[in-house]
């Protein structure tokens, strides 16, 4: 899978500013289904620490290991790839891989 990311973004219009359009190679390790709140929170604020990210992520033979965040309430909201490098906040944050920057 490919993804665009950003380095340390503090949330979703951060993340469109400093999003690198270009892919990097992803593998998802675990998928994360939350609720709405919980969904707008992380993505309000993605230096806030959450237990279900800490110690996760990182590396591993040249592929970034991602978790797919999921509102499993709100179905439009789009899925998000979180690698928090070890650490237990949204540190790289992605979105699924479409093509050039439009």
């Amino acid at each position: 899978m490919e993804l665009i990311v950003a380095r340390k973004p503090s949330n979703m219009d951060d993340f469109y500013n400093w999003v690198e359009y270009t892919p990097t190679k992803a593998m998802i390790i675990e998928v994360i289904h939350l609720d709405n709140n919980t969904y707008e929170e992380l993505t309000n604020d993605f230096y806030k620490s959450y237990q279900f990210l800490s110690g996760k992520g990182g590396c591993s033979n040249g592929v970034e290991l991602f978790i797919e965040i999921i509102n499993r309430e709100n179905k439009e909201k789009p899925k998000l790839y979180v690698n928090p490098h070890g650490f237990d906040y949204a540190r790289y944050v992605g979105i699924k891989y479409e093509g050039s920057k439009k």
